[in-house]
């Protein structure tokens, strides 16, 4: 059993949901990928962070993964409440974090390929943890793209 603690601030709403729900999503990563990140706190992006409309941090200095709800979900808390969107929306954004974790383990590299590797071990793990969701979304892929760019 992994040894991450995972906080969630005052003020999220559904605290005990999206605890779960992350604990949950850590139980699918290797203690390997895991070992040396103490925590995942989830809290509000505000000002300067909320601006940027980042999703999440990787904090190497203090081995932690801030992840930003309101960022994450967009406003749209009920979201969260439907157990594959709330699990599929937090995995996107916690395994692409831990991809930084991993290779700031293993690496020194520039930043452009720090992201490149965290979109593919967020890619792989998000895979891994639904494997039948690039068969069942590949035809929703254009719909996804265009929305996307809307909300942009």
């Amino acid at each position: 059993m992994m040894n991450v603690e995972v906080i969630v601030l005052s003020g999220v709403l559904y605290p005990s949901l999206i605890r779960s729900r992350i604990r949950s999503l850590l139980t699918k990563i290797s203690p390997e990928d895991l070992e040396g990140l103490e925590k995942v706190v989830v809290t509000q992006a505000r000002g300067v962070k909320k601006r940027m409309r980042s999703g999440g941090e990787y904090s190497r200095a203090e081995r932690t993964i801030t992840l930003y709800i309101n960022q994450i979900l967009s406003g749209k808390y009920y979201l969260i409440l439907f157990p594959f969107l709330g699990t599929l929306t937090l995995a996107m954004i916690l395994y692409h974090e831990i991809g930084h974790h991993v290779i700031a383990k293993r690496h020194s590299i520039s930043k452009k390929e720090h992201e490149k590797y965290a979109n593919y071990y967020a890619r792989k793990s998000m895979q891994e943890l639904f494997p039948l969701m690039r068969i069942v979304l590949s035809p929703l892929k254009p719909i996804v793209a265009y929305a996307v760019k809307r909300i942009k």
